[in-house]
């Protein structure tokens, strides 16, 4: 299930989006998820839960933690947890993707080839069912100082 992020989301919007995904409609959900759509960056629970009560909304850390694994269980948001067990979060916006992503400034950068396909297929040899997959490789990127030249 897709969706389409728009630049200026209104509260009916994500009215819609929450409905879509069979999600009860409350204050606390909506605040949560447009932290989500106006991102274009993986970000933390702990971010969400900063950006919001810097613009004076009160609202619990674990109450945000608990909104968000229940978009993650309903399929709304991807989470990721990079190797020093931080944990982001981005909306799911198609069935697998392919990511780079920074450890530094959480950017993720798409990547479009798909090199998985080969290991599902030698899976489906051995009579596995493969339903989907997701790819992140994590480094840092150029412009946190990840470099191809040797010095």
């Amino acid at each position: 299930m897709g969706l389409i992020i728009m630049n200026n989301i209104q509260k009916n919007d994500i009215d819609k989006i929450l409905k879509q995904y069979d999600l009860k409609v409350t204050t606390k959900r909506i605040y949560v998820l447009f932290e989500f759509l106006n991102n274009n960056k993986s970000i933390s629970a702990e971010e969400v839960y900063i950006n919001l009560n810097s613009k004076g909304i009160k609202i619990n850390l674990a109450t945000v933690y608990r909104i968000i694994e229940i978009f993650v269980q309903k399929g709304l948001l991807v989470k990721s947890c990079i190797v020093d067990r931080k944990c982001l979060y981005h909306i799911k916006d198609k069935e697998h993707y392919h990511f780079f992503v920074c450890i530094k400034c959480n950017k993720k950068s798409e990547i479009n080839q798909c090199f998985i396909e080969e290991i599902e297929m030698s899976l489906k040899q051995k009579n596995y069912t493969v339903l989907s997959h997701n790819m992140e490789i994590y480094g840092i990127c150029d412009l946190c100082g990840g470099s191809n030249n040797e010095d």
